[in-house]
């Protein structure tokens, strides 16, 4: 596929490219703290625009967040977790150095149950009539 740009485009790089050149070879510490800045720049423009964005969508700032669990599923594996901590003395059998009341589990906060029949109603109508799109 080949393009072809405009000849002002092309004019503009062309300059660009001349001072460019000529900056580099006059006054090169110029151009290198020119460069710099226009990193800066670029980056406080990028950060603050990722900034907005997540405060108004919401999303994390970080590009991790898709990928971590939420809190209710941190909480639901390790309440479902099949590994328990040992304290670091040994236990013989019957005669284990733990008292009734720290075998105990604690009860956890009993779920609603939500209803099997919500309260929805059919509303009869004519079903076979096909609207027209372009009205709206």
């Amino acid at each position: 596929m080949h393009r072809t740009f405009h000849p002002l485009v092309l004019l503009v790089i062309g300059l660009a490219i001349v001072g460019f050149v000529t900056m580099l070879f006059t006054n090169p510490l110029g151009l290198l703290r020119q460069l710099i800045m226009v990193a800066v720049i670029a980056a406080i423009i990028y950060f603050v625009f990722r900034w907005i964005v997540s405060r108004r969508y919401g999303s994390p700032v970080k590009g991790q967040g898709a990928n971590r669990p939420t809190a209710a599923q941190i909480r639901k594996a390790k309440r479902t977790s099949t590994v328990q901590k040992q304290k670091e003395g040994k236990s013989f059998g019957m005669f284990s150095d733990r008292t009734p009341s720290s075998t105990k589990r604690k009860k956890s906060p009993a779920l609603k149950r939500r209803d099997e029949n919500p309260h929805l109603t059919v509303i009869e109508g004519k079903k076979s009539k096909k609207k027209n799109r372009a009205l709206f």
